[in-house]
């Protein structure tokens, strides 16, 4: 019954498939050519730093994952806040609240970047664990 869930659908047709498929040709690549190059140390290469791309593979999809999460809660507030202000705009410029309404959405903005670009060291882990098949042979 997948094809009557839409959200196993977006995830299949989503970005998070393409990230499985992406490491399991990385996977199969580098094994294949580390044995083709030279068979002992590619049986070394395969033995020993697979577990590591394993485990690079889940980090980096976990990591996705929450970052996307993440950003998305982050902003969601901010976006509220801006809709119901301008649903109630009548209200809000009746009362002259139009520089109250604004630091309040500008405040609320500001702690989403910040909270953002708090997340911005998490990419440096990202980047690792994209890279630890280049590392490893």
């Amino acid at each position: 019954m997948v094809w009557l869930d839409s959200s196993c659908l977006s995830w299949i047709f989503g970005f998070s498939i393409a990230l499985i498929l992406v490491f399991i040709i990385d996977i199969l690549a580098c094994g294949i050519l580390a044995i083709v190059m030279g068979w002992r140390l590619g049986l070394v290469g395969v033995f020993g730093c697979h577990p590591v791309l394993f485990l690079a593979g889940y980090f980096r999809m976990r990591l996705d994952a929450s970052t996307q999460d993440r950003c998305a809660s982050n902003f969601l507030e901010s976006a509220r806040f801006g809709t119901e202000a301008i649903e109630a705009i009548r209200t809000i410029s009746s009362l002259n609240m139009e520089e109250k309404v604004i630091e309040r959405y500008d405040g609320r903005l500001r702690k989403a970047v910040l909270t953002s670009l708090k997340m911005m060291v998490s990419i440096v882990f990202f980047s690792l664990s994209d890279c630890m098949d280049f590392l490893s042979y």
